[in-house]
């Protein structure tokens, strides 16, 4: 009829896709052009991740652009904005722009790119190993699924991944883990995946812990260490449960080197499966924080006694703020007297006399292990006269904890 139609989509996956596909029509020069000018006007936009399903990410320098944006995101902030907003900015923008590359690497389906991309990553950090972190970032399906695709290719790197704050649920594990469990269903995967993970301030309850143990139990992981500070803390969370799902995972796998489970909610009940857990089942860990739970004498007590087994081979202890007192200490005191492997004990901001502090002092005086002691008492004379007699010991008063809000 010669008449014009305009069409208007008010949803923007449509009109994200619509984008996608004409830019997919474009030479390989518009193409860039077209990425350049998405990643100046928004780090997060979905155009892109669309074009990496269409075109299979064939025109290489489209990957190389996002790669190299996602190391250094600099070239694209705007030099008007005052330093305060500037910084901010960056953050966000490192942050969602790294989001941007895994799920455009998704998207292509494409094994090579993630192990282009852990390259470049390597490249570009100081210690050799592949650094996924997020901080506080909002993250959406897509984003686990495709963080997760990343970490099933890389079989010759260290990985640390850390998503902090990010009000990670156990369903979100899930979606994180789905291609790391099937790696290990796969018999062509041979190297092992080295990890770190860290999953501080989250909303995982037991049976997300009993996702991330199903990791630390398989032979196909390496877990090094674990970080849960600030989880357990939803109403429906089973504390015992998910001690127990630990203990079982740490006599299966000796590899888990250092554990968080500072801010964890966990009291007196739960110092059973904690004695169990250090007497019998994790004989390689080394690094346990427990700090911030609310244990009692009692509580404080078993786990003293713990570090007298044989079969402790722990080198750190953070009992900082945990509500422990006088018997603890004197037990503590004892127990050090036979253990030879404690290096690091952290005791600061609980409640203990002068009578109990000199007792335990004394104590020391024959036990060579220990090289830091970290407390918050407030030393007498008497006390400094004592801790000068200590042996190898170095004796530091408590560094405060910062919280973030």
């Amino acid at each position: 009829t010669g008449e014009s139609v305009q069409y208007s989509f008010l949803h923007q996956a449509i009109q994200g896709y619509l984008a996608a596909f004409h830019m997919s029509e474009q030479d390989n020069e518009q193409q860039c052009v077209a990425t350049e000018m998405l990643l100046r006007k928004n780090a997060s936009n979905i155009v892109l991740p669309f074009f990496s399903g269409i075109s299979k990410l064939k025109n290489r320098a489209i990957f190389e652009l996002l790669l190299r944006t996602t190391l250094d995101p600099s070239v694209y902030l705007s030099s008007g904005l005052p330093d305060h907003i500037e910084r901010r900015f960056d953050t966000i923008v490192s942050q969602r722009l790294l989001l941007l590359l895994l799920n455009c690497i998704y998207e292509s389906e494409s094994s090579d790119l993630c192990s282009d991309a852990a390259d470049a990553i390597v490249a570009d950090s100081t210690s050799g190993t592949i650094t996924l972190t997020l901080y506080s970032t909002l993250l959406g399906p897509t984003d686990y699924i495709a963080i997760g695709n990343f970490l099933a290719h890389l079989s010759n790197h260290s990985i640390s991944l850390s998503l902090s704050w990010c009000s990670i649920r156990d369903s979100d594990l899930g979606l994180l883990f789905r291609g790391l469990i099937g790696r290990m269903q796969d018999e062509s995967a041979a190297r092992l995946l080295r990890l770190e993970l860290s999953f501080e301030g989250n909303d995982i309850t037991h049976v997300g812990t009993q996702t991330l143990l199903f990791l630390i139990k398989s032979s196909a992981f390496v877990v090094k260490m674990l970080n849960l500070e600030s989880n357990w803390a939803h109403p429906q969370t089973n504390t015992l449960l998910a001690l127990k799902y630990l203990s079982e995972a740490l006599a299966m796998n000796l590899s888990l080197r250092s554990l968080n489970l500072s801010s964890c909610g966990m009291t007196t009940m739960h110092t059973l499966h904690l004695f169990l857990m250090l007497t019998i089942c994790c004989t390689g860990l080394q690094e346990l924080d427990l700090s911030y739970n609310s244990f009692g004498d009692a509580g404080g007590c078993l786990l003293a006694i713990a570090l007298g087994c044989s079969y402790c081979s722990l080198k750190s202890i953070n009992l900082e703020c945990c509500d422990i007192s006088n018997n603890a200490l004197l037990v503590m005191g004892k127990s050090l007297s036979i253990n030879q492997t404690l290096e690091k004990l952290n005791i600061s901001h609980n409640h203990f006399s002068n009578t109990a502090t000199v007792t335990f002092l004394k104590q020391l005086e024959k036990w060579s292990c220990l090289q830091y002691l970290v407390h918050s008492i407030a030393m007498t004379a008497k006390h400094r006269h004592i801790v000068q007699q200590i042996n190898n010991v170095r004796v530091l008063r408590n560094i405060p904890k910062l919280f973030t809000d």
